[in-house]
């Protein structure tokens, strides 16, 4: 049995200088944990948050990365290069132990029409649970998505993953129930989960440290989008705004990282695997900005 715990990030649409205030991408994302990895990782990371904020108590202080980022509350009086060791403790330690973080992603559209925001957001969720899908079957497990209750069925996106969660799951309990699609894929029965377990875990965030680390992991990521889409459009970004640096992340995107997003153009799920940067004398270079332009942004088209 593998623990799926999600978040999302970049569901946003606020805009501010012609740019998206959280990003150009809705990401959605799991961190995928079994049993023997579970244990493994809640005792390192407890240490790490001991060793490096005093927190013995975890329970009585939640770790949020905008937060920490932010040096808010709490974390005010640590400096940023204590922070960001942190932020990259925590990238190495997945990699490490080989954890797999699962992505679906959609780039953003500067629009007012709910509509256009629903399926975008509805693109970002299928991806992700058909990538959810093609993990487990390569693994020979089963699976059950653990999300926090906080945000259960009170925002938009929330109601849209549920809803599209029960459209890939029903059939097993109904086989003669037909649901019409939120994101219509070019297959029907591809998109039919059969090893994803068929109710939503709901945990608070306070109570469950692995929410809390995934939204760690996802905010990271969502920087790392943020500093290529800038590079790209040549708007000049800032690389200290990245809370990893370039050779832990791509030691993560070698290891355990995985990416999918949906083709309008194909009508389907695309599965993305990057690279090692190809311009690594470049001390700008997270990704290497061909491969982003081609294999990412340009996969939603």
């Amino acid at each position: 049995m593998i623990l799926i715990y999600t978040d999302e990030t970049g569901i946003n649409y606020k805009v501010e200088n012609n740019q998206f205030i959280d990003g150009p991408y809705i990401i959605y994302g799991g961190l995928c944990l079994n049993d023997v990895k579970y244990f493994h990782l809640e005792r390192l990371y407890l240490n790490l948050i001991a060793e490096h904020f005093g927190i013995t108590d975890w329970k009585t202080q939640e770790i949020h990365a905008t937060d920490l980022w932010s040096r808010k509350g709490n974390f005010a009086t640590f400096d940023k290069k204590q922070i960001k060791n942190f932020f990259e403790e925590v990238f190495q330690l997945i990699t490490k132990l080989n954890i797999n973080v699962l992505i679906g992603y959609q780039y953003k559209t500067i629009t007012e029409e709910k509509n256009l925001k629903e399926r975008e957001i509805g693109k970002s969720i299928t991806s992700f649970f058909h990538l959810v899908e093609s993990y487990l079957s390569k693994i020979n497990e089963t699976g059950i998505i653990v999300s926090d209750n906080q945000n259960n069925s009170r925002i938009l996106s929330d109601s849209i993953f549920t809803t599209i969660f029960k459209e890939k799951t029903s059939w097993r309990s109904n086989p003669s129930e037909t649901r019409k699609p939120f994101i219509e894929t070019k297959y029907t029965y591809e998109s039919r989960s059969c090893f994803l377990l068929d109710n939503i875990h709901y945990v608070n965030s306070k109570d469950s440290i692995f929410t809390q680390v995934v939204d760690i992991v996802l905010f990271v990521i969502r920087r790392v989008l943020i500093y290529q889409d800038l590079r790209i459009t040549a708007k000049k970004p800032d690389l200290e705004q990245v809370p990893v640096d370039r050779g832990t992340f791509q030691l993560f995107l070698q290891s355990a990282f995985h990416l999918a997003g949906y083709s309008e153009s194909q009508n389907d799920i695309i599965y993305t695997t990057m690279p090692y940067t190809l311009n690594w004398t470049d001390p700008t270079a997270i990704i290497d900005d061909q491969f982003y332009i081609s294999g990412i942004r340009n996969t939603n088209v």
